[in-house]
């Protein structure tokens, strides 16, 4: 959604074995920021992956990850979510 996106660089990854790409710790030292969709995706992220973890940079976007890859009202309520977290970000 948002690699053609020039105010950012940005990678997707899934935390599940079967995602298209799969969460490693080279992409979260990379990353500035993490955003998730639900709560608890972030403790399933620190302790699968326990290496130096900053908690200002984990931001839950709050949305039950219950849709279908690329659903259109996924795509609205990240859109929403994640435009509005960068606002509180800067």
């Amino acid at each position: 959604m948002y690699k053609n996106d020039k105010r950012f660089d940005v990678q997707s990854a899934g935390i599940s074995s079967v995602a298209r790409q799969v969460l490693n710790p080279d992409l979260l030292r990379w990353a500035d920021f993490v955003f998730v969709m639900e709560e608890y995706q972030i403790d399933k992220v620190k302790t699968n992956f326990p290496i130096d973890h900053k908690e200002n940079r984990f931001f839950n976007l709050d949305i039950r990850d219950h849709y279908e890859y690329m659903d259109s009202n996924l795509i609205g309520l990240i859109k929403e979510k994640f435009e509005n977290k960068l606002k509180e970000i800067d």
